[in-house]
């Protein structure tokens, strides 16, 4: 697929502070990425640069093969999404969603159609003649929604567009988002820190922290394969446990004491981290066959279809796993065990 948004070299600051340091980033055509990271990350900055309600200090911005860098936002065929939803409150639906097309001086004929086609689109048929106060917050999102896609821009942007709903509706916008976004092809960076939200929804991540990206991929390699301890803690829960990879260089020792198994040879004498996802650690009751690390269940949390378990391991680490509800052996606060897991699911990051 052609790139449809290219950044080279991005740059910001706020003072003495870098909001973005050197971003490189491609988007493209029909793809939905995801800027993803914690607050003062970066990812608000760089999506207003693209949109062109800030300036990069230094670097590129280019849409479809033309530089945008300082072109004025209205000038760059983006539509964006806010998370306030920027409605006119005076202004009816239809209005709302016309505006765009208004402004461009659509004509009428044009503008009927394409406002039939957006509210069949977004679920909204009936709805044109009622003022936003009339809806739900839902519906509202809706509005906005196509208001920013009734133009047919180029890139769609959307900002942290579910963060006023509750869970179940907004559980319900993502999936119509995606829904939507697959059938009109169109470009779409999303920004969110809801680490859930990012893999239901995209294409490709971008994590970032610290004005910079950490790491570039799709959904399940972000998760199952991060690049380093930052990202691995970030995305999804985890457990980290610092090691020093020893003279067989198949095998590392852990802070304390005990011996645990690599599925790829390591240099001597390295530390690493060792990451285990909560699913992957497996629970038994001591024996004395039983192989693993021991520890006792500090607590355990109900989630409906899983149980959590924070395992306090002999050595004082806390390892969180999960594991299906009704699974046997199902362990109460105090318990003792034993944690194991196979080589096949440690994933090695940098220490």
């Amino acid at each position: 697929m052609a790139t449809v948004l290219a950044l080279s070299g991005v740059t910001k600051h706020y003072g003495t502070i870098a909001a973005l340091r050197g971003v490189d980033l491609q988007v493209v055509g029909g793809e939905l990425l995801t800027l993803l990271g914690p607050s003062g990350s970066g990812k608000t900055t760089l999506l207003k640069i693209i949109a062109g309600f800030e300036t990069a200090e230094g670097g590129v911005v280019s849409l479809a093969g033309r530089d945008i860098t300082t072109l004025a936002p209205n000038k760059r065929d983006i539509g964006m999404v806010f998370q306030n939803y920027a409605l006119f409150p005076h202004m009816s639906v239809a209005a709302n969603i016309a505006f765009p097309l208004t402004i461009r001086r659509v004509a009428q004929r044009e503008v009927a159609e394409r406002l039939d086609e957006v509210l069949q689109l977004v679920g909204l048929a009936g709805y044109g003649e009622r003022l936003p106060k009339q809806l739900s917050g839902g519906q509202q999102q809706r509005v906005a929604l196509a208001r920013a896609v009734v133009f047919k821009p180029r890139l769609l942007l959307l900002d942290e567009p579910f963060g006023a709903l509750d869970r179940k509706l907004r559980e319900q916008m993502q999936l119509e988002v995606r829904r939507l976004q697959q059938r009109l092809r169109i470009t779409t960076i999303f920004v969110t820190h809801d680490q859930e939200e990012a893999l239901v929804l995209s294409d490709r991540i971008a994590v970032m922290n610290d004005g910079a990206v950490e790491q570039l991929g799709d959904p399940r390699a972000i998760y199952a394969s991060p690049a380093n301890r930052f990202v691995a803690d970030f995305i999804g829960e985890s457990n980290l446990l610092h090691a020093r990879t020893i003279e067989t260089g198949s095998a590392a020792v852990l802070d304390s004491g005990a011996t645990v198994e690599l599925q790829q040879r390591q240099a001597a004498g390295i530390d690493i981290g060792l990451l285990i996802r909560p699913e992957a650690i497996n629970l038994t009751t001591p024996t004395a066959i039983a192989e693993g690390l021991p520890g006792m269940v500090d607590e355990v949390v109900y989630l409906g279809s899983t149980l959590k378990y924070f395992v306090r391991l002999d050595s004082g680490s806390i390892l969180i796993v999960r594991r299906s509800f009704g699974r046997e052996p199902v362990f109460s606060k105090g318990d003792r065990l034993v944690a194991s897991w196979s080589p096949a699911d440690v994933h090695l990051v940098q220490w």
